[in-house]
C-alpha cells in the first residue's frame, strides 16, 4: 500500500489549472472545448443558449453535462444576447483534498516501517529510484 501511495505523493500536490479535461457537454461543442481549455471565462451568444434561463438550467442540471465546474453570469446589458460562463475551482479543490488525504495516509503508514528498512519499489524491474 505504501508503494502505491508513494507514487501519488511523489508526483506532488496538483497544480492549479483552469482546464477541465473530463468535461462533457453533449451538443455544445464550443462550450465543451472552452471547459477543456485553459481560459477561465468565456462569453457565449444566444446561438449557443436560447437565453439566460436556458443557460442557467443547463448549468444546474447535472444530466446535461459531466466533469464541469462553472457558473453562468447574465449580461450586464439585458439587451445583449450572451451569457458568460466562468469556471470555478471546485474540481481543483477536490483534487487537492484527495492528494492531501493520500499524503496523510502515506505519512501515517511510514511510521510503521522500521527505520532499518526502506520502502521497496513495486516496479517489476526493481530499478533504483529516489524516494520523495
Amino acid at each position: 500500500r505504501i508503494n502505491s501511495l508513494e507514487e501519488t505523493v511523489c508526483q506532488g500536490e496538483p497544480q492549479m489549472t483552469w482546464k477541465q479535461p473530463n468535461a462533457s457537454a453533449p451538443g455544445l461543442k464550443e462550450v465543451q472545448d472552452f471547459l477543456r481549455g485553459p481560459e477561465k471565462q468565456m462569453e457565449f451568444g444566444y446561438d449557443t443558449f436560447v437565453n439566460i434561463v436556458a443557460a442557467e438550467k443547463w448549468v444546474s442540471d447535472p444530466k446535461e453535462h459531466t466533469g464541469c465546474y462553472m457558473k453562468v453570469i447574465p449580461p450586464l446589458d439585458i439587451r445583449k444576447a450572451a451569457v458568460t460562463i466562468i469556471k470555478t475551482t471546485e474540481g481543483f479543490d477536490e483534487q487537492v483534498a484527495a492528494y492531501k488525504g493520500v499524503a496523510d495516509e502515506y505519512q501515517r503508514l511510514l511510521k510503521f516501517v522500521p527505520s532499518h528498512l526502506s520502502v521497496i519499489p513495486s516496479k517489476s524491474d526493481q530499478e533504483s529510484r529516489e524516494l520523495c
